[in-house]
């Protein structure tokens, strides 16, 4: 009986260790969400499922540590995440108390990336955001990214979305996106889609005021709002914001200093745009403001162009400050100053652009031109500029020296944005301004010297031709820099990289993309981190909604959002129409450009907002 006894005991012990081993292996956790960038105010829930196992206890451990730590963040027990005060890449652990062998890991990229507070990122138009840490090659594909929501608007949007991140409002802080349209509103949404109500919105209409409304046909349509990009500053917590209305049948332009919490106006604004300079008197009907606001030391830097080129019309150039507490001018120039002077400052939806020592650059398109003889007219030209005392000093100029022929042929250099490109170490040419014209032309501009203007002698640094003249080219873009690279994205090309050597831009692009842009071409955004991880994005906006170039009504069609690596462009990694319909963006807006910052790309479109992101 004793041996009999002892075999069904060891049959049972290995019955029991059996069903134990079993269960452990059957154990599984899975973690939500596996990705997530944050800012450094930003928490993030996690949540962790066990199954397999009647203990569904969980541990968290941050980058191993249970609970983590002040240097790689903490996490409680039911799995909020606090990130640490500086930036990095942590691994968030979910562990099984029923099997401490198995877990769940989800990664967590911190930025400290303040945000998008300007056309194409900063006062150089560098269309740079080296503090990305969530998108990566390796992650911009359809598997890991894709578009996550959409918000509603009331207009068309061509001024660039605006980005701050970590903004203390109500009784939270939120990463908050900000989104301008031509039905004269302006959006502050929840960047992450925490909430899809509206944060707040400002609308500028009332009784007797409505936006300008243009033909179907018209280079912008069907209302004129807000058409240029704000710009906030950040130190006062402030959006500057061009409206243009028309208030009982009269046309106005204001700027609007509106609080980033709440939308409310600030320092008595809004304030009416109207001044003279050298005998001519300002026109508000007759002019367009389209060039993306600046901010230069405290004062807010506003351009004009025109409707379509029909004169009489002049380029000018006003600059309002809040400082003592008022909104007021503190600048006006005209760069034309005749009946039709014109030298309009337009830049395809980029913007002026400053340097660290506050100088201003603008690029003006056809029009009157007489600096060379001591005159005021500054048509075709690239202008140094200086804001003091309340007058704007034109300090150096360079005009080619066939302005003459692209005034005739309307071929304006400054069809496309400038750019102030970062100084090359040990460069001969050591400070360059760059700006795309009409012509195909990449102007290569010392901004230290800039040559002023000779009939026989072209003072350029460099004359990059990327294409031929319109209509079969064209530069519409503002450019873009990273690590070394200079993008360009002309009209039926390929988007280009050029890589500086000795200070200058070789003749051929280190890399192209394999696709060709239609008109208007792509003005390229760049995300990084650092020196790494470089991915350019543009969008796709030949089937954008209105009129084109040569006054006829193309078929209006989505955004197509396109991602390629920064350092070898011939490899795209992503384009929103790879997974059917899944990623489809709004109907396009000529000139918009993409906002990218924490995990996110930001599309502007026909009432439409489109957001872009890694996949939870």
């Amino acid at each position: 009986m004793s041996i009999i006894y002892a075999v069904r005991k060891l049959f049972l012990l290995l019955t029991i260790f059996s069903l134990t081993i079993s269960s452990f292996a059957a154990v599984t956790v899975t973690i939500l969400p596996r990705r997530a960038p944050l800012t450094l105010k930003q928490k993030q829930q996690f949540s962790a499922v066990v199954s397999g196992s009647t203990n569904t206890g969980i541990t968290w451990l941050v980058d191993g540590v249970i609970g983590g730590s002040s240097t790689v963040g903490t996490i409680s027990t039911a799995g909020l995440y606090t990130p640490p005060p500086t930036a990095g890449t942590h691994t968030v652990t979910a562990r099984s108390k029923a099997n401490t062998s198995v877990v769940a890991k989800a990664t967590v990229w911190v930025t400290n990336f303040p945000g998008m507070m300007t056309y194409h990122a900063d006062r150089f138009r560098s269309g740079l955001n080296p503090q990305e840490q969530a998108l990566a090659p390796s992650r911009v594909n359809t598997a890991t990214f894709k578009k996550l929501f959409t918000r509603a608007l009331d207009g068309q949007v061509y001024a660039q979305p605006l980005y701050v991140a970590s903004l203390f409002v109500g009784n939270s802080y939120q990463n908050v996106v900000y989104v301008a349209t031509e039905h004269d509103s302006v959006y502050a949404f929840n960047a992450d889609g925490k909430t899809t109500s509206p944060i707040w919105k400002r609308n500028f209409l009332g009784t007797n005021i409505t936006p300008l409304q243009k033909s179907s046909n018209g280079l912008i349509s069907p209302e004129i709002g807000i058409t240029s990009t704000p710009v906030i500053d950040p130190s006062s917590s402030t959006l500057y914001v061009m409206a243009t209305t028309v208030e009982s049948g009269v046309v106005k332009h204001r700027l609007h200093a509106l609080s980033l919490t709440t939308g409310a106006e600030k320092f008595g604004g809004p304030v009416l745009i109207s001044g003279s300079y050298a005998g001519i008197t300002f026109a508000p009907s007759r002019h367009l403001q389209r060039p993306a606001l600046l901010l230069v030391n405290s004062n807010v830097i506003i351009c004009f162009g025109s409707h379509g080129d029909a004169l009489p019309y002049q380029g000018w150039m006003f600059a309002y400050s809040a400082s003592g507490g008022t909104l007021h001018r503190t600048g006006v120039l005209s760069t034309a100053p005749s009946s039709n002077g014109a030298a309009a400052i337009w830049n395809s939806g980029g913007g002026p652009a400053a340097d660290t020592n506050n100088n201003i650059f603008v690029v003006t398109g056809n029009g009157n031109f007489d600096l060379n003889t001591g005159g005021l007219s500054a048509g075709n030209s690239f202008l140094k500029l200086t804001l003091a005392n309340g007058v704007f000093h034109i300090v150096d100029f360079y005009t080619p020296s066939n302005q003459a022929a692209l005034n005739s042929q309307d071929l304006d250099p400054g069809s496309g944005g400038p750019m102030v490109a970062p100084t090359q170490s040990g460069a001969a040419i050591p400070s360059l301004l760059l700006c795309g014209g009409k012509d195909g032309i990449i102007y290569v501009v010392n901004r230290s010297n800039m040559g002023h203007y000779n009939a026989t002698t072209d003072h350029a640094v460099e004359k990059l031709a990327i294409g031929q003249p319109e209509p079969i080219n064209g530069n519409w873009f503002t450019p873009a820099n990273w690590n070394g690279y200079v993008y360009f994205g002309g009209t039926n090309e390929s988007v280009m990289a050029f890589k500086f050597a000795s200070g200058l831009l070789p003749h051929s692009p280190s890399s192209q993309t394999m696709k060709t842009f239609g008109y208007p071409g792509a003005t390229p955004t760049v995300s990084a981190s650092g020196t790494v991880n470089g991915i350019v994005w543009v969008l796709d906006n030949s089937r954008f909604v209105g009129g084109d170039r040569v006054g006829g009504v193309n078929t209006p069609g989505p955004a197509v959002l396109h991602a390629y690596r920064a350092d070898d462009l011939s490899v795209e990694l992503y384009n929103s129409s790879q997974a059917g319909t899944r990623d489809t963006a709004g109907t396009a807006i000529k000139f918009t450009v993409p906002t990218v910052a924490n995990g996110h790309v930001y599309v502007g479109g026909a009432k439409q907002l489109t957001v872009y992101g890694l996949v939870p």
